[in-house]
């Protein structure tokens, strides 16, 4: 029986950020009506996405 390998990140473990992170924005590919988000400190987002 194989095991299956979802992500290296889930796999590998979540490595640390830069110490120095400002911050960013995140924005989604729709074509019209794109949801933003503002991150403005380290943040661990726990969902894996296909």
């Amino acid at each position: 029986m194989s095991t299956l390998q979802l992500h290296p990140a889930l796999v590998n473990g979540i490595q640390p950020t830069a110490a120095n992170f400002t911050g960013g924005t995140l924005q989604c590919l729709c074509a019209t009506d794109k949801v933003e988000v503002k991150i403005d400190a380290r943040t661990l987002h726990n969902h894996a996405c296909g």
